[in-house]
């Protein structure tokens, strides 16, 4: 008991570090509007499908970052000199690329959102890597290997 509950600890540090990463590069994006009220995040999840036990966890692991930021008053952001809450989007991606695709893109394009994590699947990251890359929003992966992105890296480099 005392190794998951320190597993769920690490992963909750670690989503906390990336999240602040992700969102010191998405800073610009964030600030477009004249008074921002929220930060907008969003993922597609496995929660049906093959995937859904490794989906399950993601999403808990997902709003357990978010509560935790929202508890203690939201992300601060220097520019406005305010904290403001984080609101998070999820759509089931049915452990599929097509889904997984489809939600990505209404996250970025209709949700506008300001930043993404990914799925936990690795078959559906690198489709909504792809899409996030050519949209120019930042997308957190802390539970894909490395070498799931470095395999599909365009010829021409990133």
């Amino acid at each position: 008991m005392k190794e998951q509950v320190r597993t769920i600890r690490t992963i909750l540090t670690a989503g906390c570090f990336l999240f602040a990463l992700l969102l010191a590069f998405a800073g610009p994006d964030i600030c477009k509007a004249a008074d921002p009220t929220e930060i907008v995040v969003g993922s597609p999840v496995s929660r049906t499908g093959p995937g859904a036990p490794f989906g399950i966890y993601m999403e808990w692991g997902y709003n357990a970052l978010v509560k935790d930021i929202n508890d203690k008053g939201g992300l601060y952001l220097s520019k406005y000199k305010k904290r403001l809450p984080v609101k998070l989007i999820m759509y089931d991606d049915e452990s599929t690329p097509e889904k997984a695709v489809q939600g990505q893109e209404r996250l970025v394009l209709k949700d506008k959102v300001h930043a993404l994590f990914s799925t936990g699947n690795p078959m559906n990251v690198i489709p909504c890597y792809l899409i996030a890359e050519k949209e120019g929003m930042p997308m957190s992966s802390a539970g894909v290997p490395i070498q799931a992105f470095l395999s599909a890296k365009p010829k021409e480099g990133w």
